[in-house]
């Protein structure tokens, strides 16, 4: 409270016993009006931040002339304004708003941070007779809206402590568990009569998805869509078989090849529609993941053995050159996401050449990583192979969706980690997942 005032107060030519008796006092009220420069500022533009301005200098400046008054009716007017009732009601509000607050002094410590930011940022009680300063902020894994690492020196509570005013700026807050929180930032400053900046107002709160009733209505469509075309194609794949092995005993290769070619095609919109209807799950958290500890050797030496083909098989070789510890996961999740990484290795490289599937450990983490000799992806399409839909030029002549690895990046960082590329085209790439150790 004491740095809260001494900020204030300089916009007011000091401080004194009155000056800080009635700061105390107004001082939330002076809070609500700064904190109301970020509407005033869509609203009114400049004008309506002059306006602001003007009105906490003002209302400092009678401050000052307050202290040339006669001392009993300075007495006066000081035992009428320090109600201590109705300041702790203006604390209270402060304490209560639905929307996080923030406020940076000089020296970056922090002065306020109220219950509804530490609550969306996960944040506890600092110990008794410390406090929080804007470095207690950078373990924090603020990203934006397309995924990549907002570097700290742009985060909200930094841009607003340098000065800049900004509004409703959407951004993503990765947990240490692995869930997402979008944010919509707000926030200005508070400069003396040097332009010097004093205080720096943060304010925050969990974004309003206008699209999430459409988005939930495209996900139950595209369940019913699946689940009405999954019947027909299961069908349709198990006559195609059938015919493929008849025709093929009977000598009709022709035929039989005709047979394989529906055969084929079924299974892939089959694996298309599954895909779909996956991603449409982990984008609404809709999807149940029962995390057990896994063994992540076994489970990757049975997805390698669960391959298509005996050739396809005999091209995968499993290392594990140290032990690794169990990790708490889903295994049908996580093997999903190994199948992926196999599945595309195969895709991208020459038919017989060798792959590396190695299990690695961190001291935090344990490690897998799939390195295939193959095409390798170009330097420009390396920051997009996990978005959703991408499909790079060299995928182009290859079926997919490009869902693939979107889905394997959901999945993993729902468990809490990591999944990265590493490539050099005509050399080959190598894709590593990185899961948090029990």
């Amino acid at each position: 409270m004491d740095q809260l005032l001494d900020s204030l107060a300089q916009l007011g030519g000091g401080r004194s016993d009155l000056t800080d008796a009635v700061l105390r006092l107004l001082l939330p009220a002076v809070f609500c009006m700064v904190l109301g420069l970020v509407a005033v500022r869509q609203w009114q533009g400049a004008r309506g931040r002059a306006d602001l301005y003007a009105t906490i200098a003002s209302l400092l400046g009678r401050l000052r002339q307050a202290e040339a008054q006669p001392a009993p009716l300075l007495r006066e007017r000081s035992a009428s304004l320090a109600v201590e009732g109705k300041a702790s009601q203006w604390r209270d509000l402060l304490t209560n708003l639905a929307e996080g607050v923030i406020v940076t002094g000089h020296a970056d410590q922090v002065l306020l941070m109220n219950q509804s930011a530490r609550e969306m940022l996960r944040f506890t009680e600092p110990e008794s007779g410390k406090s929080w300063s804007l470095e207690d902020y950078q373990h924090l894994d603020m990203r934006r809206m397309n995924g990549l690492p907002l570097p700290f020196e742009a985060w909200p509570i930094c841009r607003a402590r340098v000065g800049e005013s900004f509004a409703n700026h959407e951004l993503l807050l990765v947990h240490p568990d692995g869930s997402r929180s979008r944010l919509l930032f707000s926030g200005s400053a508070v400069r003396d009569k040097s332009r010097k900046v004093v205080l720096a107002i943060t304010l925050f709160r969990h974004a309003a998805d206008p699209s999430k009733t459409d988005q939930q209505a495209a996900q139950e469509y595209i369940s019913l869509i699946s689940h009405d075309l999954r019947t027909p194609l299961t069908v349709m794949m198990g006559q195609a078989e059938w015919m493929r092995r008849l025709l093929s005993e009977n000598g009709q290769e022709r035929e039989a090849a005709s047979a394989a070619s529906i055969l084929r095609n079924a299974r892939w919109m089959s694996t298309m529609l599954q895909d779909l209807v996956e991603s449409a799950r982990l984008e609404a958290s809709r999807q149940e993941r029962r995390k057990t500890l896994t063994d992540l050797l076994q489970l990757i030496s049975d997805t390698a053995e669960q391959l298509d083909t005996p050739a396809d098989r005999e091209r995968i070789q499993v290392r594990a050159p140290i032990w690794v510890p169990p990790v708490m996961a889903d295994p049908d999740r996580i093997r999903r996401v190994v199948a992926n990484l196999l599945t595309n290795a195969l895709k991208y490289s020459p038919p017989g050449s060798p792959m590396v599937m190695e299990l690695g450990r961190t001291e935090t983490e344990a490690l897998v990583s799939v390195a295939d000799q193959g095409v390798g992806i170009p330097a420009d399409d390396l920051p997009h192979v996990f978005d959703k839909y991408y499909r790079g030029q060299a995928d182009k002549k290859i079926e997919g969706l490009g869902l693939g690895l979107y889905i394997s990046r959901l999945i993993v960082e729902a468990h809490g980690g990591r999944i990265m590329v590493a490539s050099e085209p005509g050399k080959g790439s190598t894709f590593t997942v990185s899961l948090p150790l029990a």
